[in-house]
């Protein structure tokens, strides 16, 4: 006998959908900025190190993986379990001290 792995259908508890919920949030914040603002997504790591947020991703069914910064610049990823996942959204005026970050949604991230 032969067993096949069924694609996952969209659920709303797979990552997917989290996703989702969670660009759009961020995207309608952004819409909202005034003039001069911008938004910074933050993680803070178990140690309360600080990772600047560039792009997010995810991976089925229910792994979130965030790419960015920490605050010397180095690279670095982030992978998450989606219920463990905290993200600080900041809203500042963009000054050089603060330039803009892009921030990136990549959908899902294929192996």
């Amino acid at each position: 006998m032969v067993y096949s792995t069924p694609a996952l259908p969209s659920f709303p508890l797979y990552a997917d959908t989290f996703y989702e919920g969670l660009e759009e949030s961020i995207k309608r914040t952004q819409s909202e900025l005034k003039e001069g603002q911008q938004l910074i997504l933050c993680y803070y790591d178990q140690a309360g190190r600080l990772i600047f947020v560039e792009d997010i991703g995810y991976y089925n069914p229910f792994l979130i993986i965030l790419f960015g910064k920490d605050a010397e610049g180095n690279k670095c990823n982030v992978f998450l379990h989606m219920a463990a996942m905290q993200l600080v959204a900041k809203i500042v005026s963009g000054t050089e001290k603060n330039k803009p970050r892009p921030l990136g949604f990549l959908g899902e991230v294929k192996t």
